[in-house]
């Protein structure tokens, strides 16, 4: 049955720094490699209300925000053969990347890469499906092109274990499941009220990031294990973290050969531990020169994983009310502080 096409509403930033403002934009058409989809759900990411309130990434106005994305195919362009119209699907799209505003997620329709699109199972919800794409590709980009870990399952005789600091947000539970499901032992920190799920998630063990000798315990559960600990990565980069994952890794006798992953730059002046190698999570690699990782991710391996379980979607939603017209209150909510939730609005 053939879609019959509505008004493309969208929130634009009109301006740097500006409020986010209903209007209606053209519907735009799919190039090569490209598919028009009719938005269901929005998920919001620090990167929305950052470059709204900071001026930063996005230099070309109107604009459109949002990159986390769940909805139904309504057309291809050419070349495209993964899908067609009707598919339910989630995507990281690239508005923000590449400063096109057909192709940013706060509107009604969407120009998706077919590269960073992936089919949603019928088992889940758009609202789930859109807490997904961003927190899974940030996850893996820190998995593999920053930690090195290999793009598959474990081999038995492959040792060392991944140390994620606060678990519980978005990038944080993304990699807890990624590696998990690739046989890592994963251990993690985050409030004591988010314990029993990460460990649900794949979490071995979990520890308060606020207990003062959190180090020295992730340092005893890894030597007791008899593990190194091969990565790491910090998704909270603020505060004590820092010195807390360098800790960590020096009292499991692992700061030699590790490499950390953080989503903010380690700052210069907090020392490293010696023989650390540290490096910034940059998730727009997929696209660029990681685009083997995103073939990976959204080519088959995060649908397969969604239909057998061994992904879930996380962490749990929280709808703001209004669709599109609460799309500045999500930016607003989120940029006050959540905790092991994820803002989504419906389309």
């Amino acid at each position: 049955m053939a879609h019959t096409l509505r008004p493309n509403v969208a929130a634009v930033l009109p301006e740097k720094q500006g409020h986010l403002v209903i209007t209606e934009r053209p519907i735009p058409t799919p190039g090569p490699g490209e598919l028009l989809v009719l938005n269901a759900a929005v998920a919001a990411n620090p990167s929305d209300w950052k470059v709204q309130s900071f001026g930063v990434l996005v230099d070309k106005f109107p604009a459109v925000l949002g990159s986390d994305v769940a909805g139904t195919v309504v057309s291809v362009g050419q070349g495209v053969t993964r899908f067609k119209a009707g598919d339910r699907v989630i995507a990281f799209s690239l508005g923000m990347v590449f400063g096109n505003i057909d192709a940013a997620a706060l509107q009604t329709y969407t120009i998706l890469n077919e590269n960073a699109t992936s089919h949603l199972p019928q088992s889940l919800t758009f609202q789930q499906g859109a807490t997904l794409p961003v927190a899974m590709t940030t996850a893996a980009i820190a998995l593999f092109a920053d930690l090195e870990l290999p793009m598959r399952e474990k081999h038995a005789n492959e040792k060392g274990a991944i140390l994620v600091w606060s678990g519980a947000s978005s990038v944080g539970v993304g990699a807890i499941q990624i590696a998990h499901a690739l046989g890592w032992t994963v251990y993690t920190t985050a409030s004591p009220k988010h314990h029993a799920w990460l460990k649900e998630l794949g979490a071995t063990d979990v520890w308060d990031y606020r207990d003062s000798q959190v180090a020295q315990h992730i340092g005893q559960a890894a030597r007791a294990a008899g593990l190194k600990i091969r990565g790491a990565i910090d998704t909270r980069s603020e505060d004590s973290s820092f010195d807390l994952v360098a800790a960590a890794l020096i009292a499991a006798d692992s700061a030699s050969g590790a490499r950390v992953a953080t989503v903010l730059p380690w700052p210069a002046d907090t020392p490293k531990p010696e023989g650390t190698e540290t490096l910034s999570i940059n998730c727009f690699r997929f696209v660029k020169d990681r685009q083997d990782i995103g073939t990976w991710l959204f080519g088959s391996w995060l649908h397969k994983a969604l239909e057998d379980g061994s992904i879930r979607p996380a962490p749990k939603v929280r709808v703001i009310e209004g669709g599109l017209k609460g799309a500045q209150n999500m930016l607003d909510t989120l940029k006050d502080g959540v905790s092991g939730e994820k803002l989504v609005i419906d389309i």
